[in-house]
């Protein structure tokens, strides 16, 4: 069976990019023929605010090289993606795929304010013979009185349904009245352990967050990193008070060094994802943003390591976790989610 992938996948982001290349290598492993629907979903005003924000850089010329370089090693990532050509809107739904499957990510994110049509995420006017979701998710949404299209009659076409969190199942449940599976983010199901490689820092605490202000966390961060004589190192946004910033990674470079930290703070969702897949010590920086995708995972493997105090850093970077009993949790929804995805033959 070919299966023709639906994703977000463009965006410079470690999280967009790894999620569909992890989900294509999951479904190569699993003897599909996969391609991936070569769809920029960014609108025109999201690209334009990329073009301005890069018009921007060109006065920080040490900063506009970094972007530059992150930017190439992200177009040679994409190059393993095995890509279809590049297509609008109106051409991947006349095309009669044989199997179009929609996920994961905020595929359903009704809101999000950079996609330029949501409705072909839930498969509106799509020709395919067949129609799935994996780990799809509508993100923080919890309203969706007002929008524009029936998404009960769009669901309801679906073969296969699947979601990634407790928000999406109770949307489904909503629109469908059926229970629909919970399944892992596709970077779960994933090792990438050809894709990374050795990195020369040792001894460093990685950060994956959007920039941090609040001046408490931040001290309390540095304090601790001279406390234990392990160095602050940034990856992704900037950090003006780290040790080191390391602004031009690529997807799988990120992966390395994230692999080789000693622990892991973040404010992002795939930023807890990697911690817990390569066991390593993690203080989520909880925001609305991320609560409805993160607190469920949490709550499932009995992770409180969350920074509502002063002294949580320390309490969720030392905490003792017991990483067998996690990682036996992880892999019994591993192996359900490749057996669904080994169904959509059926």
């Amino acid at each position: 069976m070919k299966i023709s992938m639906l994703t977000f996948f463009k965006a410079i982001n470690y999280g967009t990019f790894l999620q569909a290349y992890a989900l294509q290598q999951t479904l190569l492993q699993l003897g599909y023929d996969v391609e991936v629907i070569n769809y920029n979903a960014m609108s025109e005003l999201a690209q334009n605010d990329l073009k301005n924000a890069a018009i921007g850089y060109l006065r920080h010329p040490i900063i506009a090289c970094h972007k530059l370089l992150k930017k190439l090693r992200f177009d040679r990532a994409h190059r393993a993606l095995r890509l279809t050509k590049p297509m609008s809107g109106s051409e991947v739904r006349s095309q009669p795929f044989e199997h179009v499957l929609i996920g994961s990510d905020e595929v359903w994110k009704v809101s999000h304010p950079a996609i330029n049509d949501i409705s072909l995420f839930f498969g509106k006017d799509l020709a395919a013979v067949q129609l799935s979701s994996y780990a799809a998710s509508v993100g923080s949404d919890t309203d969706f009185e007002n929008v524009p299209f029936d998404i009960a009659a769009l669901l309801s076409r679906f073969n296969h349904l699947s979601v990634r969190d407790d928000n999406t199942k109770k949307m489904v449940a909503k629109f469908l009245g059926k229970e629909v599976p919970i399944h892992l983010d596709p970077t779960f199901l994933y090792e990438f352990n050809s894709e990374t490689a050795p990195v020369k820092h040792r001894n460093f605490i990685l950060i994956y967050s959007k920039t941090i202000t609040e001046q408490p966390i931040i001290n309390e961060i540095k304090s601790y990193g001279e406390r234990l004589n392990k160095k602050i190192i940034a990856v992704g946004p900037i950090q003006p008070w780290a040790d080191q910033n390391i602004h031009n990674a690529g997807p799988f470079e990120f992966l390395s060094m994230l692999k080789a930290a000693d622990g892991v703070i973040t404010s992002l969702h795939h930023g807890v994802v990697f911690a817990i897949h390569y066991n390593k010590p993690f203080c989520v920086l909880m925001n609305e943003l991320i609560k409805n995708k993160v607190t469920p995972i949490l709550n499932w493997l009995n992770l409180p390591n969350v920074y509502n105090q002063s002294g949580d850093i320390m309490f969720s970077l030392e905490k003792n976790v017991n990483w067998q009993q996690i990682n036996s949790l992880v892999n019994k929804v591993r192996e359900a989610s490749i057996e669904y995805l080994r169904g959509l033959a059926s």
